[in-house]
């Protein structure tokens, strides 16, 4: 008989607990299963066979009776308990440094073919105006009055400003009479068509705005 009884084993003791918390281990959450610090509690027969219970004091502890003339002795049960949730890991070792990234779209220097794009409002005082970028070199400057046809150089509008590589073209979007001087914003006595690689100033005999591009050459 002793060759075909259970031995209380880690092994079937846990797997007796894993189908226990896969099958109604949720169930008992309202009955103090588990306790309050998060620990199931259980009492495991000779035979392996496990029952939860509260607390550890519910397990049946050994004891002897009498069968007729005999003295029997009767087995208790072992105390377990586990955790819902397991102990805290070590510390994993910190991973490799990644490879550099490749540079951002924008330099320093605006690269070539790239354009910038902003607004305009020129007045009888002066006002300065940057491209954020430096460009390569020195752009030509256009003042495109209201209306004007697309060119080459100035192929936008003043609703979708465009200039060709090496251009600063500004497009007047109202319908003004007033007349712009655009010079470079080092040399305001420069004449009234200079920029230089970093923006340009700006006046007018009137109110008078619009957007602008530039193009690095």
């Amino acid at each position: 008989m002793k060759a075909f009884r259970s031995q209380l084993t880690y092994a079937n003791v846990m797997a007796s607990a894993a189908v226990f918390l896969a099958l109604g281990g949720s169930a008992y959450a309202l009955t103090g299963i588990p306790d309050h610090g998060g620990v199931y509690h259980g009492c495991v027969a000779r035979s392996g066979a496990l029952r939860v219970v509260t607390k550890a004091s519910s397990c049946r502890k050994a004891k002897t009776v009498r069968r007729g003339t005999r003295r029997v002795r009767i087995r208790g049960e072992s105390a377990i308990a586990w955790n819902q949730e397991g102990r805290q890991g070590l510390q994993g070792i910190q991973g490799r440094d990644g490879t550099q990234g490749q540079p951002g779209p924008f330099a320093d220097v605006l690269p070539s073919g790239k354009t910038i794009k902003g607004a305009f409002y020129f007045k009888t005082t002066i006002g300065s105006y940057s491209f954020a970028f430096s460009l390569p070199s020195v752009p030509i400057v256009h003042v495109r009055s209201f209306g004007a046809s697309a060119s080459a150089e100035c192929p936008g509008t003043a609703g979708d400003p465009q200039a060709a590589p090496g251009h600063l073209c500004l497009y007047q979007s109202n319908n003004s009479a007033a007349t712009a001087c655009v010079f470079a914003t080092d040399d305001p006595s420069s004449s009234c068509t200079s920029a230089t690689k970093f923006g340009f100033a700006a006046s007018a005999s009137g109110d008078m705005s619009g957007q602008w591009a530039v193009t690095a050459p």
